[in-house]
């Protein structure tokens, strides 16, 4: 079962709440501006509005955001290289045009494996 722990961002179709606290099963969520008709900015996810357990979430259908990884400046990425006998090829993330074409197009990933199982994925696809 999903662990929300505080700080995550949950997400039930257009609606987004932040997990503000966690006390034992109990978890404090923020606001939602989706359906408000007041002036709650949906940005601002400082106000608790609701308390539920994580069961009553995910029986509710909220779920984790998934957010795109993307490295951190100077640091190693992996990436599927269809020149290379590995499958792989890795460099450092320096959020140029080079990288940013690698992340749109074949992806950027934090180990070999992910990338290796990227190549593999688009190879399929490509014999279909």
């Amino acid at each position: 079962m999903t662990q929300f722990k505080k700080g995550d961002i949950l997400v039930n179709g257009v609606e987004k709440r932040k997990v503000l606290g966690v006390c034992g099963d109990v978890l404090f969520v923020s606001y939602s501006s989706v359906g408000r008709s007041d002036s709650y900015n949906g940005d601002d996810y400082d106000r608790v509005e609701d308390y539920r357990t994580h069961n009553s979430l995910i029986e509710f259908g909220w779920k984790l955001e998934e957010r795109e990884w993307e490295p951190e400046m100077n640091n190693q990425y992996y990436f599927p290289d269809f020149s290379s006998i590995d499958k792989y090829g890795q460099s450092n993330w320096d959020n140029d045009k080079f990288d940013n074409n690698r992340k749109n197009t074949v992806g950027v990933f934090p180990t070999a494996e992910e990338a290796i199982a990227r190549y593999d994925e688009i190879i399929k696809l490509i014999k279909k």
